[in-house]
């Protein structure tokens, strides 16, 4: 079966008697499979060499359908460059500076034409800062210590730029599963530009 997948349908998808799968219209390869107890688990398929392979992307709705779709169609750029993305299953690089080239690589090139900026920021204030820190380990008081540095060199602008773009790392991060809540939730950009720092 072959469906334009979306939310709604994903939502609509039932368990029947038998596992059963729908291929997605919109990610050649990717497909999502129902159990009978009506799990849903995203996977892709790709030929490599003389054989066909499957991965889990993973499980709806944990991971979302644009995440599933990230995922696919970076498993399928590595095939096409030769790689066989089964072989580079390892455990997960958390350090900063691991985590912001993957945010770049796989969401801010795809989604953002400004995203040398971006890449620039993150480099310069938060994987200069904390780039061999585990993202895991990043608090509140971390990020604002960056932005208190930016406001006591005369650039208010600059912290809020500092601020938006850690934001959304920090969300890509936690769709990812990568952490469980961002540090830096309910934090207000244009608020926080503004504060004075405290004098020493």
């Amino acid at each position: 079966m072959q469906k334009a997948l979306t939310n709604k349908t994903l939502e609509a998808l039932k368990p029947q008697q038998k596992r059963y799968e729908v291929h997605d219209l919109h990610c050649p390869g990717m497909s999502v499979r129902v159990s009978a107890h009506g799990q849903k688990v995203f996977s892709v398929k790709f030929r490599y060499g003389l054989g066909q392979k499957r991965m889990k992307l993973g499980v709806f709705p944990r991971i979302t359908l644009a995440t599933a779709r990230e995922k696919a169609q970076d498993i399928l750029r590595q095939v096409d460059e030769g790689i066989d993305p089964t072989k580079r299953r390892r455990s997960p690089d958390m350090k900063v500076e691991a985590v912001c080239g993957e945010f770049i690589r796989l969401h801010a090139k795809a989604r953002n034409k400004s995203w040398r900026e971006a890449e620039r920021i993150l480099e310069r204030e938060f994987v200069g800062t904390f780039g061999q820190r585990d993202i895991r380990d990043i608090k509140r008081f971390d990020v604002l210590e960056i932005m208190d540095g930016a406001v006591a060199r005369g650039s208010t602008y600059q912290a809020n730029r500092i601020l938006s773009n850690i934001r959304k790392l920090f969300n890509w991060c936690v769709e990812r599963g990568i952490v469980h809540a961002t540090p830096i939730n309910g934090l207000n950009v244009d608020r926080r530009a503004k504060r004075t720092p405290l004098a020493g």
